[in-house]
């Protein structure tokens, strides 16, 4: 069974089960005013690369956040990782290799508005 923070879940849900721990275990952390403001519009999303075995979380950021906010989340989310007593993804409680992207920046889509 997957697990995200401990909590069972669907691995197709596991972009939207970690955001929501995230929130959760934000909870008596210096900051969460501003991380909560920034997590509310962020769009996650999870892969799992199953080349390299490792699980992506994906933090998509509107584009008026800058650096700082980035850097903000970055060092927020470490934080919370440090602290929680749960692997942040398990499969039958055996902790799972991941990485964290955070980024502000949206690929410009070179076909729109190309005439044919």
């Amino acid at each position: 069974m997957w697990k995200v923070f401990g909590v069972p879940e669907n691995i197709i849900e596991s972009g939207e089960v970690w955001k929501n721990q995230l929130i959760e275990l934000s909870r008596r952390k210096k900051g969460r005013p501003r991380f909560l403001e920034i997590m509310e519009v962020a769009e996650v999303s999870h892969w799992f690369d199953s080349i390299k075995e490792i699980h992506v979380f994906y933090v998509e950021l509107p584009e008026r956040f800058g650096s700082d906010d980035v850097e903000f989340i970055k060092d927020f989310i470490i934080k919370i990782i440090k602290g929680s007593e749960e692997p942040v993804i398990s499969l039958f409680d055996d902790p799972q290799r991941y990485t964290v992207i955070i980024t502000s920046e949206s690929e410009k889509d070179v076909y729109r508005g190309m005439k044919k």
